[in-house]
């Protein structure tokens, strides 16, 4: 199992690695109605949106977000609106 995970806002915008490109699920944990969690893959010549905005009602959803990963590998997430420090949690995982 490929797998990377973020604690958030402490890993905003960190590339903690790489994965093989393809489909991957997303789980977030930790959010309040307030915040939401963007995750951005590296094309090659830029930061492109790979999902705009997680929040609450989709988080703690095992497989309830998806996304591809670019043939880069590169991606990061952030954490944006009114966050507890360090207390949300990503798994991006295959």
């Amino acid at each position: 199992m490929r797998q990377i995970n973020y604690i958030l806002p402490r890993d905003n915008n960190v590339e903690k690695g790489t994965l093989p490109a393809g489909a991957y699920k997303v789980t977030v944990t930790g959010l309040s109605g307030n915040e939401f969690v963007a995750i951005d893959g590296w094309d090659g010549s830029a930061w492109a949106v790979l999902y705009a905005a997680i929040n609450a009602s989709e988080g703690g959803i095992i497989g309830g977000t998806t996304i591809t990963v670019p043939a880069s590998g590169r991606i990061r997430c952030s954490l944006s609106g009114t966050g507890n420090t360090n207390a949300c949690k990503v798994r991006i995982s295959k």
